[in-house]
């Protein structure tokens, strides 16, 4: 059960980081209806650098970025994929049912088009 402190809203939220290849121009998953990502890409990571400030900057020592995350995304940069990190919420206009669907972001799905999941998380 999740306790919350301060204020409480009753929206829903989901995370991301995709690797994605360069100069995409389309970037919609599908469950029940499309949706375009890129209004809720918050960083787009294009060096290891920006990979390495990134993580360092989040969880304030790298050594406490999960190595899957860490991994996933210097990997994609080698092979010359733009990292997307973003966040989507009822509050930004997506679908709730989007949101609640633990698997909002399926790797099936993302791979028809080439882009890989390095890291989904669903909200509450």
């Amino acid at each position: 059960m999740k306790t919350r402190l301060g204020f409480v809203s009753n929206s829903s939220s989901s995370s991301f980081i995709l690797a994605v290849p360069k100069n995409t121009v389309r970037l919609s998953v599908s469950v029940k209806t499309s949706v375009n990502l890129f209004g809720f890409v918050q960083e787009v990571l294009k060096t290891r650098k920006d990979v390495i400030d990134y993580f360092n900057a989040y969880f304030g020592d790298i050594s406490e970025c999960p190595e899957g995350w860490l991994n996933g995304c210097l990997d994609a940069i080698e092979r010359g994929d733009d990292v997307f990190v973003g966040s989507v919420s009822d509050e930004s206009g997506i679908s709730e049912a989007l949101l609640v669907d633990s698997d909002f972001v399926s790797d099936a799905e993302f791979n028809i088009d080439g882009i890989e999941v390095i890291h989904k998380e669903a909200g509450y």
